[in-house]
């Protein structure tokens, strides 16, 4: 605060000690002419700032404070003493007893603003998850073929899965949705068969930013803005598949024979679709860039193997055995192509690619056999695939990576159930 003396208004007062003669008699005489004579009584209608002040001076006018104002209302406003020094005034008061707040004051208007604090406010209880699991299997309709061999019928089966977890402070408000499901179908004509295979997948997260409630220092999930960030991929597949040779498997009086002797022939086109997608909606608490990935393929695929054996399941199961190896060797050749794209912050691109992947495999005959709880079954195995590539994309797809590989190895196991692999 800064002084300053203030300009008063004054009047002069006679002295008391001069001579009473030579002062003005402030009575008019009664014989005098009114009109000679000044009114001390000021006139109703006269302007009040022409009128002397008769009344005597009680301190100085705040209006004539001149400099005390500081220019800040958050201090109240400040005055002067009857001295004519500055005085302050009475300070605004913005505390809300409250930890989780910021307290301010608008030094031109004065209001009081209380911003939440974060860091400052407590996280409760926890997230809460639902999840959900289902499978579906008609009752396998199949009977055995006696004269050709094999089985005729069909078989399903359905499996769904899928869970959300809702967002929480404590899971930096994230929510999350994951749905995933599986056909499986087959329908069997003695020798031939048809299979159909899909599944599909779904990932999804939103997050949120989070906040403060000013009146209860919680923190929620009410922030601005969100990034969503969802994932999505599906396959199908067609298989037909055929055997040449003899396959018989019969049962009577609680014993079961089974013969297969021959090669297995299929076919299999496949498609698949994948990609995600990434939005910025006004997210502010952290990165989220816009980006929109696609990939799409078509496959061709075909598979031979050869086996025989023959198998004893005598009293039901009291006593088995296996001689030879259902699939003593097998070979297959897959050819696939696709498109990949992206666009938005990650890239504005679009290619194209196509591969085959080659795979054969060798394997011991198996001689297995059990009694009761006892049993012992061997077979070992060879196998070798190679992958080739050609991409225009810079890199080559997850189905051939390095856009050329190739690997093979030996593998044995062991059964003491007596069943061979």
């Amino acid at each position: 605060m800064r002084g300053n003396n203030l300009l008063r208004h004054h009047r002069t007062l006679p002295d008391a000690d001069a001579d009473p003669d030579s002062l003005s008699d402030s009575t008019p005489d009664a014989d005098a002419d009114p009109d000679s004579f000044s009114d001390s009584t000021p006139d109703a209608d006269a302007d009040p700032d022409s009128t002397p002040d008769s009344t005597p001076d009680s301190g100085p006018d705040t209006e004539t404070c001149v400099g005390c104002n500081d220019n800040n209302a958050c201090n109240g406003l400040e005055g002067c003493d009857a001295d004519g020094n500055c005085v302050p005034g009475t300070a605004i008061d913005c505390d809300d007893s409250k930890a989780c707040t910021i307290d301010a004051c608008n030094t031109t208007n004065g209001n009081c603003s209380y911003t939440p604090d974060l860091t400052q406010c407590t996280c409760s209880g926890v997230p809460v998850s639902n999840t959900y699991t289902a499978s579906f299997s008609l009752e396998d309709a199949t009977v055995s073929c006696p004269l050709v061999g094999g089985t005729a019928g069909f078989t399903t089966a359905l499996a769904f899965n899928g869970s959300y977890t809702q967002p929480h402070c404590a899971n930096s408000c994230e929510s999350n949705l994951s749905i995933s499901g599986s056909l499986t179908s087959s329908l069997l004509l003695c020798k031939e068969s048809l299979a159909i295979t899909g599944a599909a997948s779904y990932t999804g997260t939103d997050k949120a930013c989070p906040s403060c409630d000013a009146g209860t220092c919680e923190k929620n999930c009410n922030g601005g803005g969100s990034c969503k960030d969802n994932t999505f991929a599906a396959t199908a597949s067609l298989t037909y598949t055929k055997f040449y040779g003899y396959h018989m498997k019969e049962t009577k009086a609680g014993t079961t024979v089974e013969i297969k002797c021959g090669a297995t022939l299929s076919g299999t086109p496949s498609i698949s679709l994948s990609g995600t997608k990434k939005t910025n909606s006004g997210f502010t608490c952290g990165s989220c860039t816009d980006c929109l990935q696609g990939n799409g393929s078509m496959g061709f695929g075909v598979a031979g193997s050869v086996g025989c054996f023959i198998s004893f399941n005598i009293f039901n199961g009291l006593f088995k055995q296996t001689l030879g190896c259902p699939s003593c060797g097998s070979i297959g050749l897959d050819v696939y192509g696709g498109i990949q794209g992206q666009r938005g912050a990650c890239g504005n691109t679009m290619c194209a690619y196509a591969g085959a992947k080659a795979r054969a495999a060798a394997t011991t005959p198996c001689v297995g056999f059990s009694i009761g709880f006892i049993g012992f079954a061997a077979q070992c195995t060879a196998s070798a695939s190679a992958c080739a590539e050609g991409s225009g994309c810079g890199t080559c797809s997850s189905q051939c990576s390095g856009c050329a590989q190739a690997s093979g190895g030996l593998s044995c196991s062991v059964s003491s159930s007596g069943t061979c692999p």
